[in-house]
């Protein structure tokens, strides 16, 4: 199975880009560290619900809540394609 690793994977772009991989049966894993909300300082500003509803649709997407900055986080999560 092919893999691919999407930033942002909650937002509108990244949620697409993860549907669209997902459909075509990719091993999707999404990192996220979902700072909309805080940078907004709105809560209707979430985008954690997107990425949520889209893995109950599909299996095949596994979700990190990392910040692809901090690399010990995403070993120690083991984040590797």
């Amino acid at each position: 199975m092919k893999k691919i690793l999407v930033t942002g994977s909650s937002g509108l772009i990244g949620s697409a880009v993860c549907e669209k991989f997902a459909k075509e049966k990719w091993e999707v894993h999404g990192v996220d560290k979902y700072l909309r909300s805080f940078f907004l300082q709105s809560k209707e500003a979430e985008t954690k619900g997107q990425i949520q509803h889209l893995q109950k649709n599909y299996s095949n997407i596994i979700q990190y809540d990392i910040d692809i900055n901090d690399i010990d986080n995403m070993n120690k999560k083991n984040v590797k394609l």
